[in-house]
């Protein structure tokens, strides 16, 4: 996995990713020319949760599909799903399912998908505080 400048100059290439004593741990090449192993520790991987928003996780799909050989039938598996419109709720979560998630969104003061993501996003952070 390399990641890039904006012009396309190589910062860092992570060639293998495994767990070590608790820690996550990244073999790369730092700039194409120091090549060393970079630990990720938990405390520090809670703190990633701040960094993600609903913006970014939305893009996520179509950023994982672009460019790969099964593009064009998983854009054409996604229209037709998109295509079903409220009865893809009623297959998915079965009878009243639609009307429970209503009431439970209500419940909850969410009115977009968006709004339900960043909350829990905030609430994650809330639940794996460092200790003190």
């Amino acid at each position: 996995m390399k990641m890039v400048s904006k012009e396309g100059q190589t910062m860092v290439d992570v060639t293998k990713v495994y767990p070590d004593n608790g820690n996550i741990v990244m073999v790369c090449k730092l700039m194409g020319a120091y090549s060393m192993k970079i630990y990720l520790k938990p405390e520090e991987l809670r703190k990633a949760i701040s960094l993600v928003n609903w913006d970014l996780i939305k893009e996520l799909p179509d950023m994982l599909v672009k460019g790969t050989a099964g593009e064009e039938k998983l854009r054409e598996i996604g229209n037709n799903l998109c295509r079903l419109g409220p009865d893809a709720l009623h297959i998915i979560l079965g009878e009243n399912g639609q009307s429970r998630l209503a009431g439970a969104a209500a419940e909850l003061g969410v009115a977009t998908f968006g709004t339900l993501v960043d909350s829990t996003l905030l609430l994650l952070q809330i639940l794996l505080q460092d200790k003190k």
